[in-house]
């Protein structure tokens, strides 16, 4: 048994600990739909219901991705399906931007459009492996993210709000950030 300052350390010492980035990245997204559905609470405005959702989704695309598989195959189905639910995300942000002015109507042929992408990131990573996936699902999130963006700063002119043009700015930047990662990274677990 220890004593002295040897002993005090070792009892309060912080243990050391891996933190999965997407699992943290998952719960600040949550954190950020959490309090936008506060202020939602507080102003009542549709576009704000529409980024709780956009949050919510990129919450839950990175989640799926940072959980553990018992199944390679099921594990890389997994992170098709976390880039489906990106690119979902990345299109309600560009639905919000509609959604400052009145309320957007989601049309069936919307779902019609999005199911080939849903078959393609969910079976296409089983046959062909994650690379198959990677670079379209962040070149679909870069293109939508940065749609949104440009679509937020085109609010600035209508409507004067400086708000929609700093998430509008800060939409293209993300943007141009998965183009970057799509160009530039070559597969999913690359360093």
């Amino acid at each position: 048994m220890q004593t002295g300052p040897q002993a005090i350390s070792a009892g309060v010492a912080a243990q050391s600990l891996l933190i999965n980035p997407r699992a943290l990245a998952g719960f600040a997204a949550l954190l950020v739909a959490g309090l936008l559905l506060l202020l939602y609470f507080y102003r009542r405005r549709v576009y704000i219901l529409y980024w709780c959702g956009g949050w919510a989704l990129t919450a839950a695309s990175m989640l799926v991705a940072a959980a553990q598989y018992s199944r390679l195959q099921l594990g890389w189905m997994a992170y098709g399906l976390s880039q489906f639910l990106g690119i979902v995300a990345a299109l309600v942000f560009v639905v919000s931007a509609d959604a400052y002015r009145s309320t957007p109507r989601l049309r069936r042929a919307y779902a019609l459009v999005v199911m080939p992408l849903l078959i393609w990131f969910a079976l296409a990573p089983v046959a062909l492996g994650p690379a198959a996936v990677f670079a379209p699902g962040h070149l679909l999130i870069g293109g939508a993210l940065a749609a949104a963006g440009i679509a937020h700063l085109a609010l600035l002119r209508e409507t004067r709000l400086l708000g929609a043009a700093l998430c509008g700015a800060m939409l293209i930047a993300t943007g141009a950030a998965h183009l970057w990662i799509a160009y530039s990274i070559p597969k999913p677990d690359a360093d």
